[in-house]
């Protein structure tokens, strides 16, 4: 199945916090959607859309010292603008086809840098999900039944030689998963129970450069949880993501804290929980002390039996560093560790399994092929390697669609989500599609007055929706009011 992309339009929207999120480095107050739109020809002649978006995050693609968060946004604006062009040259072929050309002219040169390589690799798998999802749609299928029946013409060996004899095709379950447990998201700045009164985990100068972001209280009153506490009880949570600051000092004080709380709100045998350090730990055996100091507390203890990984405290330059191999050998007594920054161009985890690295984080803001590749070396490690959904607040409603739908297919047990709780609702977008959310995806979102948000029922997130025509896209996401990034048509 050859398809042929006739043009191109990327639009902007901002979407305001209704809570801080701090992760790494950066406090989030808002963020700019990104909203691709793929006009496509198949090879008959009839014609499709296909759409794809993200929130294009600063401080996570690239880290380095000499950017800002506007620097960031206009690299990863540039990336989307390069790709298109890219994909807009004289065209025709299979969808796996294109976009391994693509790729290959993406991380030319760029392997060795992996700041670069993330940022670049952001606008490949933003057309590579916009032209998947116009190729679903030409077609009439959903997004799981073009995997089966391998609609995109994915062969693994191309890329990795090893996967020559592993076909995806034959390798998922016919139907994909109706439901997935919902990790939840423990930000720097959450306030952990009823009796916060503002964010605990920072310093107070750090406090008070966010106060305006805050009621006078520290926490809003919109009719959604604001504190984990009644996130757990809200949402019935029984999986959760903690974040780490580098500081051993205060996260062990922070560990402490939410683990005296889960261990209060949450069955022993259902608890789940992963850490995420965000590149802030150079020093692996730091982290091992602040671990080995939590066993000295009895909830520590129980915290750390529900710890299935930890995800990503190395900086993504020493992931496979000779310095670090010994230091990672020595961590995995505490728990495997997760590549996600790390993961920073197509064959990263292919590499970095040999260093130690046992996982690695599915997102689809580094791309959906990248994911089934990845996919492939795990089921051949017999056990030793796995995958993890990890959100990158992916934003209602493409985004966080096909962020699921990739879920489903995968059949991960379990996903990190944190856009609903730091954003309300689907406020920022169009009544329009606010009513198409729920009229095509009633078993996800819900409406609770004014407010249309996502449905979570004892801590699962309900896919049924998942396998319906195109990837995940659902109503038509266009808004007159985004602001035009580009637009461009093939020659």
């Amino acid at each position: 199945m050859h398809f042929r992309v006739l043009a191109a339009t990327a639009t902007t929207r901002t979407f305001a916090t209704r809570l801080p999120f701090r992760f790494g480095a950066v406090t989030i107050t808002e963020l700019q959607r990104v909203l691709l739109h793929l006009r496509v020809v198949g090879p008959d002649g009839r014609e499709a859309d296909g759409f794809a978006a993200d929130f294009m995050v600063p401080r996570w693609f690239d880290k380095r010292a000499e950017g800002t968060p506007a620097d960031d946004v206009r690299a990863l604006e540039e990336s989307l603008r390069i790709a298109v062009q890219r994909l807009l040259r004289p065209n025709g072929n299979t969808v796996f086809a294109q976009w391994l050309a693509l790729e290959r002219a993406t991380f030319e040169g760029l392997r060795d840098d992996p700041d670069a390589a993330l940022v670049a690799g952001f606008g490949l798998a933003l057309v590579e999900r916009a032209l998947m999802d116009a190729a679903c749609r030409w077609a009439g299928i959903s997004f799981h039944a073009a995997l089966v029946r391998n609609l995109f013409a994915f062969d693994a060996g191309q890329v990795i030689a090893e996967l020559g004899s592993w076909r995806v095709e034959l390798n998922l379950p016919n139907n994909p998963a109706r439901t997935v447990r919902l990790r939840h998201t423990v930000g720097f700045l959450d306030a952990l129970r009823r009796t916060d009164a503002a964010a605990v985990a920072m310093p107070i100068d750090e406090r008070a450069s966010i106060a305006t972001a805050l009621q006078a209280e520290g926490l809003p009153n919109d009719g959604l949880p604001a504190t984990l506490e009644d996130a757990i009880d809200h949402y019935g949570l029984t999986a959760f993501k903690v974040k780490l600051s580098g500081d051993t000092t205060r996260d062990l004080s922070r560990l402490l804290a939410v683990a005296n709380l889960l261990v209060d709100r949450v069955p022993r045998a259902a608890l789940r929980v992963t850490l995420d350090a965000n590149e802030q730990y150079a020093d692996l055996d730091a982290l091992g002390l602040v671990l080995d100091r939590l066993t000295e507390d009895p909830a520590g203890r129980r915290f750390l039996c529900a710890l299935a990984f930890v995800e990503q405290p190395l900086p993504r330059r020493l992931c496979c560093a000779p310095e670090t191999a010994a230091a990672i050998q020595r961590f995995a007594r505490h728990a495997p560790l997760l590549l996600d920054e790390g993961d920073s161009d197509t064959l990263a985890f292919a590499r970095a399994r040999s260093h130690g690295w046992s996982g690695v984080s599915v997102k689809p803001c580094k791309g959906v092929f990248r994911a089934l590749l990845n996919r492939g070396l795990v089921e051949r490690s017999n056990g030793k390697l796995f995958l993890s959904a990890e959100d990158l607040t992916c934003p209602p409603t493409t985004a966080l669609q096909q962020d699921l739908a990739l879920v489903a297919s995968l059949e991960l047990p379990d996903v990190e989500k944190n856009a609903h709780h730091y954003f309300r609702g689907l406020d920022a977008l169009g009544d329009e599609e606010r009513s198409g959310a729920l009229r095509t995806h009633p078993h996800l979102y819900e409406r609770s007055g004014a407010m249309v948000h996502l449905a979570v029922r004892k801590g699962l997130l309900n896919l049924s929706d998942m396998d319906s025509v195109g990837f995940g896209a659902g109503a038509d996401p266009r808004n007159s009011a985004d602001a035009i990034l580009l637009r461009m048509e093939a020659p």
